[in-house]
């Protein structure tokens, strides 16, 4: 049976490179499967919505920043603002996942202008960031922290988590976890380094969203059409008080 959008009680945009585990997030908490990126191609061309598994909530898969199709930083914000009026979405809360780093590159700034896009200033209360694999949070969330204060410097503040899913490791990453398992005392050192079960993840990443000081945040709208992109809601141009 379809769902409807519309009566979902807050909307997730996860926002991220293709390789930080946008899918493998989308994945846990949805009855669908979301689709995958493969090596250097953005995984997600199109905006995909799915069902929360609470049945009251959707998350969705943004476009990549990395548009292979050229599109610009304006067109994809445009596209994300267009599918939330046209599918009446207007509580939205961020997960922002990213690959550990100190630099504020140029994707980072990208995406953190992305998400500014869907209310100016006041969207950061709803935000959290997800930095990929890291137990160092401070060094490998600096990058992306340092691109949101660039938009606004409360951003820099956004709440910040990390895991190691045991049940997602492959090749060489499930070796060490194995062999790290099979010390003597080894509770605290896989504590130290995240390592987390899927359910231990889902919780973890539950907690985050709750703790957030603004549960989602309302992207306006209104009857009137942006002269700069011909989209009919309330302009993302304009400054809110």
């Amino acid at each position: 049976m379809a769902f409807d959008p519309a009566q979902s009680s807050i909307a997730y945009l996860v926002v991220g490179s293709t390789g930080t585990g946008k899918s493998s997030l989308i994945n846990l908490f949805t009855n669908d499967k979301a689709h995958v990126g493969h090596g250097a191609a953005a995984g997600t061309t199109n905006i995909h919505m799915y069902k929360h598994m609470n049945g009251k909530d959707i998350l969705i898969d943004t476009v990549g920043i990395e548009d292979p199709n050229g599109a610009t930083d304006e067109e994809i914000m445009i596209q994300t603002l267009r599918f939330l009026q046209e599918n009446h979405i207007e509580h939205v809360a961020v997960i922002w996942t990213v690959n550990p780093t100190p630099r504020a590159s140029q994707p980072l700034q990208k995406q953190a202008k992305y998400i500014d896009s869907l209310r100016p200033k006041h969207i950061w209360d709803s935000v959290i960031l997800i930095v990929k694999q890291s137990p160092q949070l401070d060094s490998a969330s600096q990058g992306a922290r340092e691109a949101a204060g660039m938009i606004d410097s409360g951003a820099a503040n956004i709440p910040v988590i990390t895991y190691n899913c045991t049940d997602w490791l492959t090749g060489s990453d499930l070796q060490q976890y194995q062999m790290l398992s099979a010390m003597p005392g080894s509770g605290d050192i896989l504590k130290q380094l995240c390592y987390m079960n899927e359910k231990q993840v889902h919780k973890h990443i539950e907690d985050a969203l709750f703790s957030l000081g603004n549960p989602s945040c309302q992207v306006i709208f209104s009857d009137s059409k942006c002269r700069m992109c011909s989209v009919w809601f309330w302009c993302h141009k304009k400054t809110f008080g």
